[in-house]
């Protein structure tokens, strides 16, 4: 299916959301909704000139669960590679923790981690977790479902980044800019050959089982390791109704392609298939990502 090209969204500018301790960056545009050929993505920049920062939230197919990526002046530059990140949606107030890559996006220092739009669930993780545990198994298996009533009472993002130091973004509501990011994926998914609306009806995911787990999380490309060479690896796995991986894409340009044949050589195994609204098999995608790391 021919992919579309990048349209402005345009959403309303909404009151700043809650009191705030720190500066509240200001969207100095409108959100762009991007479709890409494996993603879909929202880009909105935040101030001007040599203040200017762009956020970007990209969906490899998930409804719900997004990477965001933060570039320009409110990033700290960093020699790390990897960090802690939190960041809090406003007005709910509750701060979320995870890992984050650090690096650079050209000449601009840049930070990348994972979200979550919805209520807060302590059981969840937005950063990637310890695969080997069965609660993740289980966690991985069971549909998840967006929240649009909270998602348009979303108005602000705070973002403590490694070094401590805090911008508070004002996004505007994000009720629309979601929904249209979520049609993205619907059009996503059929063109991975998948009916959405059956997708939606899943009672269970497609999830890989604990020795294609173990098999990815063996293998560190050997000339990487030795470089200190570390990479972020979004994939998708089309699974079908026997639990067998039928192809192994990896979702984004650029990836060195020992990460690339590492990946897919360890998800290229056996899964537990998706089962639908009857519970019986269907095909589906297991869609994850792959973070290759060297360091603290």
């Amino acid at each position: 299916m021919k992919r579309l090209a990048i349209c402005a969204l345009l959403v309303a500018a909404s009151s700043q959301a809650g009191a705030q301790d720190n500066p509240v960056l200001e969207p100095s545009s409108a959100w762009l909704l991007d479709y890409g050929e494996e993603s879909c993505s929202l880009l909105r920049t935040f101030g001007t000139g040599d203040a200017m920062t762009r956020v970007l939230l990209t969906s490899y197919g998930s409804w719900v669960g997004q990477r965001l990526v933060v570039v320009g002046a409110a990033v700290p530059r960093s020699s790390a590679a990897i960090g802690d990140v939190h960041y809090t949606l406003l007005p709910e107030g509750i701060q979320r923790d995870g890992r984050a890559l650090l690096g650079r996006s050209g000449d601009s220092p840049a930070v990348s981690f994972g979200v979550r739009i919805a209520p807060f669930d302590p059981d969840r993780t937005d950063e990637e977790e310890d695969v080997t545990s069965s609660e993740w198994q289980e966690r991985a298996a069971e549909p998840d479902g967006p929240v649009p009533s909270f998602e348009a009472t979303v108005e602000g993002l705070r973002v403590v980044f490694d070094d401590h130091s805090t911008a508070d973004f004002h996004l505007g509501s994000m009720g629309k800019p979601l929904e249209a990011l979520r049609t993205c994926v619907d059009d996503l998914l059929a063109s991975w050959g998948l009916d959405p609306v059956e997708q939606k009806a899943r009672t269970r995911n497609a999830t890989p089982d604990e020795s294609t787990v173990a098999r990815v999380q063996r293998r560190y490309p050997s000339d990487m390791l030795r470089s200190g060479t570390g990479a972020y690896v979004p994939v998708r796995v089309m699974v079908d109704a026997e639990g067998q991986a039928t192809s192994c894409v990896i979702q984004e340009q650029g990836i060195d392609q020992a990460f690339a044949d590492a990946t897919c050589d360890g998800l290229r195994r056996i899964y537990r298939p998706a089962l639908d609204a009857e519970g019986q098999p269907i095909d589906s995608v297991f869609q994850t990502a792959v973070v290759y790391m060297i360091g603290r």
